[in-house]
């Protein structure tokens, strides 16, 4: 009878020390790593956009006006106009060039249709 106990911890209690260690250690180690660089400023993302970067998007899928417009949709006129006019104004008239404003929006977004120049 003596010999059960001893397989017990080897077959049961062995392993979940084991197990332990190796979680404190996963945790202690992801809890410590921090990255390298700190994530780049709105302005630093505006930097690095260019005409390459809205082309390789398009190849891809990405549909930027129907984004735009999706967003507007989402946040409201008064947040995404808030938004808007704290860009440049070539910025705000590119953004209002690309959005397909669909009849009417004039009298929906009206914030956000008074943030550029048409």
């Amino acid at each position: 009878m003596p010999r059960r106990p001893a397989v017990a911890y080897l077959f049961f209690v062995r392993p979940m020390t084991s197990l332990r260690v190796a979680m404190i250690v996963f945790l202690a180690a992801s809890i410590q790593a921090q990255p390298l660089d700190v994530p780049p400023s709105a302005a630093q993302l505006r930097e690095w956009i260019d005409a390459g970067c809205v082309r390789s998007g398009k190849h891809v899928g990405i549909d930027y006006p129907g984004a735009l417009f999706g967003l507007l949709q989402r946040w409201g006129d008064r947040r995404f106009a808030h938004v808007l006019r704290a860009q440049k104004l070539r910025i705000r008239k590119a953004v209002m060039d690309t959005i397909p404003m669909p009849p009417g929006s004039r009298l929906k977004f009206p914030l956000t249709y008074a943030s550029a120049p048409h």
